[in-house]
């Protein structure tokens, strides 16, 4: 059963069947990898951002390990300075004692 009035524009209607559902798979098919690609672009930037968060508590974390470190190092040259306070308050009352 042909559609057009010359031999060489005849297309059974089984071709147009046949074509229509190629373009239809076609279009699925397309349509599939645009999702696939979509996901895995949101995938993308799901882990980007969760490298972005565990970046920055890794950031905050050093931070306040350090501000500790310095808060102990500080008490620490408190504690140093006190002691050769002490010590030269001691040599200092010594002193008249060594003289005499």
């Amino acid at each position: 059963m042909g559609l057009g009035l010359f031999p060489e524009q005849t297309v059974t209607l089984e071709q147009t069947v046949t074509l229509e559902q190629a373009v239809i798979m076609e279009q699925a098919v397309i349509m599939e990898q645009a999702v696939i690609m979509e996901q895995a672009v949101i995938t993308e930037q799901a882990v980007t951002l969760v490298q972005a968060v565990i970046l920055k508590q890794a950031v905050l974390l050093a931070q306040e390990a350090i501000t500790k470190q310095m808060a102990i190092l500080e008490k620490i040259l408190v504690s140093k300075q006190i002691v050769f306070l002490l010590e030269g308050i001691v040599l200092q009352m010594s002193l008249p004692l060594l003289v005499t």
